[in-house]
């Protein structure tokens, strides 16, 4: 559970920003400030385990004026949001509001970032779509699913999909007129979870329609690519 350089201080300014940051009395925290108002939400660290690979989420829900942390699929805190709308070019900070060295070491593996606020159900698939192989995810029981993110992409997405049992597994890309473009997977495969990143740079922008056969079943899901 990795934290990057320094964030700003809490409250040290007035501009537009999100923070994610690591305090000093052991909580991790999520502001938003939107020039006027700052709200934030926080959670004792004891929740994140130093040592292990940890999912952090944060959402800013507008819908429902609320600020959450997850940590992996789990909502383990929630406040109210007093804010309003944010510029566009508000800042993200990540860091400790002071010098902390034994806590949360590692690397950052990824960053993503929505411009909607996901809900419980699309964390735990973001989740478990992004959970590292050797984090042993036997225990769950895989069901026939697929889904493709970044959705709408430009260039490269990665479609994320499992499968219950063993089969022939086949992945294919169509055009809005239902024209076949691609064949991506054809092959035989073991229940689980698998992706497959697809570079479509070579294609034009628009929707498509991705189809995946396996288990004598079918899944069809819409993709679209903007350049």
């Amino acid at each position: 559970m990795p934290w990057l350089s320094k964030a700003k201080s809490y409250g040290e300014s007035l501009e537009t920003r999100y923070e994610i940051y690591h305090a000093s009395n052991g909580t991790v925290n999520f502001a938003v400030n939107d020039g006027t108002t700052q709200s934030s939400v926080q959670t004792s660290d004891s929740n994140f385990v130093t040592g292990e690979w940890v999912m952090v989420s944060d959402v800013r829900d507008n819908e429902n004026q609320k600020l959450k942390i997850y940590a992996n699929d789990k909502l383990v805190a929630e406040d109210e949001d007093l804010t309003r709308d944010l510029t566009q070019t508000a800042n993200l900070y990540f860091g400790t509001n002071i010098k902390i060295t034994d806590y949360f070491e590692g690397d950052l593996d990824e960053i993503n970032i929505f411009n909607y606020a996901l809900g419980s159900t699309g964390i735990k698939e973001l989740y478990i779509n992004t959970a590292a192989i050797d984090d042993d995810m036997t225990h769950f029981p895989f069901e026939f699913k697929i889904n493709s993110y970044p959705n709408p992409f430009n260039a490269i997405t990665t479609f994320s999909y499992s499968i219950p049992n063993t089969s022939m597994v086949n992945l294919s890309l169509y055009n809005i007129i239902g024209q076949k473009i691609v064949v991506l997977i054809n092959e035989n495969k073991s229940a689980g979870h698998y992706t497959f990143s697809f570079d479509a740079s070579h294609l034009s922008s628009g929707l498509y329609f991705y189809c995946l056969k396996a288990v004598n079943k079918i899944k069809i899901g819409k993709m679209i690519l903007v350049k």
